[in-house]
């Protein structure tokens, strides 16, 4: 399935934006994808269009030569699906804008289920990342809109710098410590019904 996902991104890309639509099934994944603005990756639901890392010892090609699954820059997402890492990656979804005034404006998750494993490397493993400092740039992130998601696995289920005017709605999160957040951490934001475990969301400066 990585060639035919790579080929339909970019075709979608060359036509100004779209939805990549992947039937009910299980597809095996063995490369990171760049998901380009417009574009929406969409399954048929969570636990019935599964997406499966399950390479082993192979560098993935994510922003900053991290390891992320799925990177979105801007004004892009995913909805109604399930990552799934059988193997040690640092990032299953990366939300950062390394181009123009380094914000990431209006990307979504809707519906997504990622669940990443957690082994030696866990203490750098995140379902979910959203920006990071970088060449000393004010990174952001705006109009982010997190729904109904399923986040397990990892040091965190999600790490976040520098987001507002953001919503986190109905989303659970399960993992080995809390939701992080670095930072200036998060500004008009709107946080309801949202479930962690073990632990709390937590700030970090």
């Amino acid at each position: 399935a990585t060639e035919a996902i790579h080929r339909s991104l970019a075709e979608l890309a060359a036509k100004g934006g779209g939805t990549l639509q992947i039937p009910a099934g299980v597809y095996k994944i063995s490369d990171s994808f760049h998901i380009p603005p417009s574009v929406c990756i969409a399954g048929v639901g969570k636990g019935r269009t599964i997406l499966v890392y399950d390479q082993n010892g192979r560098r993935l090609g994510g922003l900053r030569g991290k390891e992320a699954l799925f990177n979105i820059r801007t004004r892009a997402g995913m909805r109604d699906l399930t990552i799934e890492s059988n193997k040690l990656t640092e990032v299953g979804i990366w939300i950062y804008n390394t181009e123009g005034d380094y914000v990431s404006r209006d990307c979504f998750l809707e519906r997504v289920e990622v669940n990443m494993v957690h082994g030696p490397r866990a203490e750098k493993t995140y379902a979910i990342f959203v920006n990071r400092p970088w060449n000393n740039q004010p990174h952001h992130a705006e109009r982010l809109r997190m729904r109904s998601c399923e986040i397990a696995g990892g040091v965190g289920g999600m790490r976040y710098v520098n987001i507002r005017d953001s919503e986190f709605i109905d989303n659970r999160f399960q993992s080995a410590g809390s939701v992080i957040v670095h930072g200036s951490g998060m500004t008009h934001c709107v946080f309801t019904g949202n479930f962690a475990e073990p632990t709390k969301w937590s700030q970090r400066a």
